[in-house]
């Protein structure tokens, strides 16, 4: 739940938004949790009901240090908790958000979510029945929900495969359009200068010179048109990967190959025309209008 925290001593003005996560002692060991200062709760010490652990992204807000926050005050709702420890900053909830500050408590003695690890080769199924049964014998009407941590975390990306499958889609689609720009744009440079072509092959002309003639001159196009789409590319990749906390790096060498993938192709529909019009008679393309 989010909560309003300062530094004791600090105005309630001071106060900064956090989320608050209410937990049992043993939690952060069940979750293996990376401690980077302090210790986890202790279930012997009473005092820990009044204690409180933050992660890394809480002590930056709150302008302090891991070394030297464990074993100062804090105000929360107006309420005093000594900081026990500090977690490594880990990722609860979705990737495509950066880590927000977070403190973990452990006054509260209800309890509203049970949290079971597997061990390797354990049946969940059998596991969640036997929990189930345990409940039952204490509330028969209670109805046991329970959701595979895995599960969970799939939510937070059903967004980005959806994402994923239209950008692949588009993307087949946009290469095809491509190719088929290539394929009108070296055509129709074939097309005006057939004449050309021919009164060249009249003067002696070789077939390999014809293909170098048409294929530099439709290539620069395409260079023209990598100039362009390359730096728009990287910009809107990286502006939408700057939320991410965990994020992966645009390398260079993908624009590269996607720039070769498009001139081999179009090489290869620019030779295969082109060849086509260097084969034919040279009367055959003087006569052409």
């Amino acid at each position: 739940s989010g909560q309003g925290i300062r530094m004791y001593g600090e105005q309630p003005e001071k106060s900064k938004s956090i989320s608050e996560y209410r937990v049992q002692p043993g939690l952060c060991e069940l979750y293996q949790f990376t401690l980077v200062q302090g210790r986890f709760f202790d279930p012997n010490r009473l005092s820990d009901r009044k204690g409180a652990i933050l992660n890394e992204a809480a002590v930056s807000m709150l302008g302090s240090t891991p070394e030297d926050i464990v074993g100062q005050s804090l105000v929360m709702n107006e309420d005093p908790l000594e900081v026990v420890g500090v977690l490594k900053d880990f990722l609860y909830e979705s990737a495509a958000r950066q880590v927000e500050p977070m403190v973990i408590t452990a006054y509260q003695d209800w309890i509203r979510v049970i949290a079971i690890r597997f061990a390797p080769g354990a049946n969940p199924g059998e596991i969640i029945r036997s929990v189930d049964k345990t409940i039952q014998s204490f509330d028969e009407d209670y109805i046991l929900v329970n959701r595979f941590a895995k599960d969970i975390y799939y939510g937070y990306y059903v967004g980005e495969e959806w994402l994923q499958n239209i950008m692949g889609a588009g993307s087949l689609l946009s290469m095809l359009i491509v190719l088929l720009g290539i394929w009108a744009l070296v055509s129709h440079h074939i097309l005006s200068r057939t004449k050309e072509i021919g009164i060249r092959k009249v003067m002696g002309g070789s077939t390999r010179e014809m293909l170098l003639l048409i294929y530099t001159s439709t290539l620069k196009w395409s260079l023209v048109a990598a100039l362009i789409a390359v730096p728009l590319a990287w910009l809107y990749l990286d502006s939408w990967l700057t939320d991410y906390a965990s994020r992966i790096h645009i390398y260079w060498w993908l624009f590269v190959l996607s720039i070769l993938i498009v001139v081999l192709f179009q090489s290869l529909i620019t030779f295969g025309q082109t060849w086509q019009t260097a084969r034919r008679n040279p009367v055959e393309a003087l006569r052409y209008e």
